[in-house]
């Protein structure tokens, strides 16, 4: 677990994993391909409306899936930090 490991060492206080992967250890190209990848997806699901609709309603359901998730995660920590 490298990659893990080198995290831990250089993160700050606010960034999370996937946070630092792509902004930080992410080369220009694979940002680059990340951002056309984005764009190519939004121009597939602009004409439909239902499309947006269903991208939203999933788009909610995964940042609350997360919002829990980190939470959960700072509960465990305080539960063993005592």
């Amino acid at each position: 677990m490298k990659i893990w490991d080198e995290y831990l060492e250089t993160k700050s206080v606010e960034d999370d994993f996937l946070q630092w992967l792509l902004i930080r250890k992410s080369k220009i190209v694979f940002k680059v391909f990340f951002i056309v990848s984005l764009f190519c997806l939004w121009i597939y699901l602009m004409p439909s409306l239902t499309r947006w609709v269903i991208f939203f309603k999933v788009m909610i359901v995964v940042a609350v899936l997360f919002f829990a998730a980190d939470k959960i995660i700072d509960i465990r920590k305080k539960g063993r930090g005592n």
